[in-house]
């Protein structure tokens, strides 16, 4: 009777001690795993912020790069196409850069340019560059006052129009420069108000 229990204390003591030591590898086990996983998912975060950083300069980048872009067409246009008696034109010859624009005039003498390209293009590149300009500047920045400062220009543009229509303001009305002003602050507000309308619905999925 005796021999019988001493026989069942120690197998039960051995499986005891078989016990604790399977969940003590188990535990070893698993906090490497763990650690791994970790570790893994450490990378994985600074990969997609890194990332997400290249995409958000690289998105600046090229708002700049084509409102620069819009700019030298514009000024172009003005210096190739339009009398010498504008003040770019002047600017040009006061840095020194007449001759070259000047060779580049006669190059493209022969050349058949619309009105339309000639007058009223110009003035719709340049709103556009201040529109990206402006949205590059303060692009973190949600508050009304950007918005405020980002319409300064397509606003002074259409109203100095619309007054020259009801001949308030001196100048000639065209439609087509009213178009050119009208374009970008359109396209650009139609943008937010897409990107608005997704990123609620995706919320909105994620929810």
């Amino acid at each position: 009777m005796c021999s019988n229990h001493r026989l069942t204390s120690y197998i039960s003591s051995k499986g005891v001690g078989c016990f604790f030591y399977l969940f003590t590898g188990f535990t070893r086990a698993f906090g490497r795993i763990t650690r791994g996983s970790h570790f893994l998912f450490h990378i994985l975060v600074i990969q997609s912020m890194r990332e997400s950083r290249i995409m958000y300069k690289w998105k600046n980048t090229s708002k700049v790069l084509l409102a620069v872009s819009f700019l030298v067409c514009g000024c172009l246009i003005y210096l190739l196409f339009r009398s010498k008696t504008l003040n770019i034109y002047q600017w040009s010859l006061a840095l020194g850069i007449s001759t070259p624009i000047e060779h580049a005039r006669g190059l493209v003498h022969g050349w058949v340019v619309s009105d339309f390209i000639r007058f009223s293009f110009p003035d719709g590149l340049y709103c556009a560059a201040y529109i990206l300009l402006i949205d590059t500047i303060w692009c973190d920045d949600k508050r009304i006052l950007k918005y405020c400062i980002l319409s300064v220009v397509p606003i002074i543009t259409i109203s100095s129009e619309l007054l020259q229509y009801y001949g308030l303001v001196r100048g000639t009305f065209d439609i087509a420069d009213l178009l050119c002003y009208l374009v970008p602050p359109m396209v650009y507000s139609g943008n937010l108000i897409i990107n608005y309308y997704l990123y609620n619905n995706l919320k909105i999925e994620e929810l």
